[in-house]
């Protein structure tokens, strides 16, 4: 339920602004995140922290006592083996 409603809400950010606008690059920058998040939800992770450099942002979390993080642009599978 909750990915299919933010399915909606980045796709409606998408389709009624063209690309060259910030809410159409930020709504698909924060679709991947959103669906990263989800996954590694059912994966288990219950504590997520994002945290944003000036070049660089991470999704860190934690997940049966091990910690990771993921660089935006970084696959899911690479992280927490």
């Amino acid at each position: 339920m909750l990915q299919e409603d933010m399915d909606v809400m980045f796709g409606n950010a998408m389709a009624y602004n063209t690309p060259d606008t910030v809410y159409h690059k930020q709504a698909r920058s924060l679709k991947t995140v959103a669906a990263k998040m989800i996954e590694l939800a059912k994966q288990g992770v219950t504590d997520f922290r994002y945290t944003s450099t000036q070049n660089t942002a991470y999704l860190s979390f934690s997940k049966s006592g091990t910690s990771c993080a993921i660089r935006r642009g970084c696959c899911l599978g690479a992280a927490c083996g």
